[in-house]
């Protein structure tokens, strides 16, 4: 098995490298001068596994096609696995289309990774778990809520757990849970023509 890390990985693949004690390979990209990627996998790879770490935040766009080319440049190999870790996955809030003509960026996102045929995909606390179910392969969505709750359990004494709005209470009650103390949410209104935003108590 080994590791391949994007230029937009935060640390994470070699710190997976590190603990599993597997190679390594990294990508190279740049950009041409008409504003395209380029994107090169370097290194070695036949009849192994792989793990393919890129996290797609800052910089959406960019870091998704150099995902979509990573992957894609992946699968000239003769894997026996393809495995993508991505902690964040943009463009996963739009997963409905709430006035006539939106784009549906979530499925189409989704809807490309299944045409790169990713074995299995990783992810950390994705918008909506709905979405899971458009991936045709396997996915692991991981919550963070339990692990961020245990990092302030010493940090700080009697807190209570807010979310931002109703879409978020899950991951509030799972945290509080953890914790052992009351959580609440607030109102979240968003004016789907304009995108302002107004929170308010409940």
């Amino acid at each position: 098995m080994k590791i391949v890390s994007c230029s937009n990985d935060p640390g994470l693949g070699e710190l997976i490298a590190k603990i599993m004690d597997i190679d390594l390979i990294k990508t190279s990209s740049r950009i041409f001068p008409d504003g395209e990627l380029y994107v090169r996998v370097e290194g070695e790879l036949n009849e192994e596994d792989v793990i393919v770490v890129q996290t797609t935040y800052p910089n959406q766009n960019e870091s998704l096609m150099e995902l979509y080319f990573t992957i894609d440049s992946l699968r000239s190999y003769k894997l026996r696995k393809l495995i993508a870790v991505v902690p964040y996955l943009a463009y996963m809030r739009q997963d409905k289309r709430f006035l006539i003509g939106e784009a549906l960026s979530a499925k189409i996102v989704i809807n490309i990774l299944n045409m790169l045929n990713v074995d299995y995909f990783i992810t950390v606390d994705i918008h909506n778990d709905y979405c899971l179910n458009w991936f045709k392969c396997k996915v692991i969505n991981i919550h963070a809520a339990p692990l961020l709750a245990n990092y302030f359990k010493e940090r700080v004494s009697k807190p209570i757990i807010l979310s931002p709005d109703i879409g978020s209470l899950n991951r509030a009650i799972e945290a509080a849970n953890s914790l052992k103390v009351d959580y609440d949410f607030l109102i979240k209104i968003r004016d789907r023509v304009t995108g302002s935003i107004q929170i308010r108590p409940k």
